[in-house]
Order: C-alpha cells, then sequence, then structure tokens
C-alpha cells in the first residue's frame, strides 16, 4: 500500500519549524529513543507534506543537537557514550539546582499554593506501583512547574534544551528499579519542604546532590553488561 500524504493545513510559523517542534517534542517524550532512526518518508506522510521540509526540519534538529543526519543513512536521534552522559547529567546538576533556587528566592504565595496544590506527594507504596517511565513522567511534571516560575528565560531555555536531548529516556534508565525510584522519591519529597520553607541555600545543595546521585546510578547502568 502506498503512503499518501494528508492535506495541507495552515500553519502560523513555517512548516519546516513546525515539524521540527513535533519531531523535538516526540523526542522528548520517547516516541523516538536514543539512535532510533526517523524516516524522511514516514514524517512527510504524518504531516501531509513532501520531504523537502521534513529535511529542513530535521536540519534544524541537528544545529539543536538532537539529531545526527549522515549521507545515505539518514537522521537519527542523538545517542550518548559514557562520557556524554556523564557530562549531560553534571551540567543538569547545576542547570537544576539554579532553576530551584530561582524559583525558591522569587516564588510567590500563589506559586508556592499551586505547586502545593498541582503537584501530587507520592508515597513510597505509590512509586513502588509505578514502572519508570511513569515515575519519570511525574518528575518532569515537577520539574517543568517550578521551571515554567523560576523568572530566569535563559536558563528556562538552557534546561529545556537538555530535556529534549533525549534525558527522560536516560532518566528513566537510571529507576528501573523500584528502590532507586523511591530513594529519588524521598528526596524529591525534602526538596519540595525545602522550597515551601523557602530555604534557598539548601534547596539547591539538595537538588544538585538528587542530580548527581542520578548521574552516578546512569554511568553504573551504562557500564554494566547487557544481558
Amino acid at each position: 500500500m502506498s503512503l499518501k500524504p494528508r492535506p495541507a493545513i495552515e500553519l502560523p510559523e513555517p512548516l519546516s519549524r513546525f515539524i521540527a517542534r513535533r519531531l523535538a517534542e516526540a523526542i522528548e517524550n520517547g516516541r523516538y529513543a536514543p539512535g532510533e532512526r526517523i524516516s524522511e518518508e514516514a514524517v512527510a506522510v504524518e504531516f501531509g507534506t513532501s520531504r523537502g521540509p521534513v529535511r529542513e526540519a530535521l536540519a534544524l534538529l541537528e544545529r539543536e543537537e538532537l539529531v545526527v543526519v549522515t549521507p545515505r543513512r539518514g537522521a537519527r536521534v542523538i545517542e550518548f557514550d559514557l562520557d556524554e552522559i556523564d557530562a549531560m547529567f553534571a551540567v543538569r546538576a547545576v542547570l537544576f539546582a539554579l532553576v530551584v533556587e530561582s524559583f525558591t528566592l522569587r516564588a510567590t504565595a500563589a506559586d508556592l499554593e499551586d505547586l502545593d496544590r498541582q503537584i501530587d506527594v507520592l508515597s513510597d507504596a505509590d512509586v513502588r506501583k509505578m514502572t519508570a517511565v511513569e515515575f519519570i513522567a511525574h518528575t518532569q511534571k515537577s520539574s517543568r512547574f517550578v521551571l515554567s516560575r523560576c523568572g530566569n528565560p535563559r536558563l528556562q531555555r538552557m534546561f529545556m534544551q537538555m530535556n529534549r536531548q533525549a534525558y527522560p529516556h536516560y532518566a528513566a534508565m537510571v529507576h528501573r528499579a523500584p528502590e532507586r525510584r523511591i530513594e529519588s522519591n524521598r528526596a524529591a519529597r525534602r526538596l519540595r519542604q525545602l522550597i515551601l520553607d523557602r530555604d534557598a541555600p539548601a534547596a539547591f545543595a539538595l537538588a544538585r546532590s538528587i542530580v548527581e546521585g542520578n548521574r552516578r546510578a546512569a554511568l553504573a547502568v551504562a557500564r554494566a553488561p547487557r544481558p
């Protein structure tokens, strides 16, 4: 069966940028895994267009270091080696700590009320029943909320860029074991309380420590022999 493009729709931005944004979201959400090939033909069919705008979109994503495009092999989602995983978590530890510190310092009473109301507190039993992907989705929701109200646009852009580089995939890899999820969740509960108490220095230190712990766990998983 031949693939037929869908009818074109009007967009408020160039089609290539629209496709690039949607593909970036798909990478971040795990629809495409690190190292997975992105088919130009399949994407063109999905968005009802020719391959030209898709190639432009992939070129945009390559400049953002989300994909790697090679001649005659096409585009693949960026995949990190050990050194790159180490560097990604090291940078994220500092960025996350800065996000948490900024939010804690500037949050209004309404912001803190929203944090307390919108982001559920998970028990150890809740976390044990979750999959790693479900747990990371919850932690990403918390991070996005704090990020959205940290008041630092440059920091927001840097943090979001790192998230798009398949960070949730590597974070889920770290949290496959229930014990690891429980440990991280307990730390997240402590961090939440420090934020509500407006203890910015302690919140900064714990936020960085949480990601540094994930960094060590990620490297251990990446180094382990595959079955």
